[in-house]
């Protein structure tokens, strides 16, 4: 029993970070009217400064979703049915940052 404890402990309680600062974020995606849109087939990578392999993968996150960095600068790039639709560049420095990153809606193909 004490094993299935330690072993849970180990899944659900986080690693903490002794010597680097770590700040939250809040990323919603927007619309044009800057209302959040529905997440469905959403993909977010968050990169630091120029690097090219992601440091976070959101797959298909909530919208407003949170995630705990580091101080630094970061891109986020938002794709929506695997395509490119827009990014952010931020800053952290100690704080927590609420980031709305807005995106085209995407608009019918035909008119009737």
């Amino acid at each position: 029993m004490k094993y299935w404890l330690c072993l849970l402990a180990l899944i659900f309680v986080p690693t903490l970070s002794v010597y680097a600062e770590s700040n939250d974020i809040e990323i919603t995606v927007v619309d044009s009217n800057e209302d959040p849109i529905n997440p469905w087939g959403l993909y977010i990578e968050i990169f630091q400064d120029s690097e090219k392999i992601p440091v976070v993968i959101l797959d298909q996150p909530t919208n407003s979703s949170y995630v705990s960095l580091e101080n630094g600068k970061y891109r986020i790039n938002v794709y929506r049915h695997d395509m490119f639709v827009g990014y952010s560049i931020v800053t952290l420095r100690d704080n927590s940052e609420q980031i709305r990153i807005p995106i085209s809606t995407m608009g019918r193909l035909f008119s009737l």
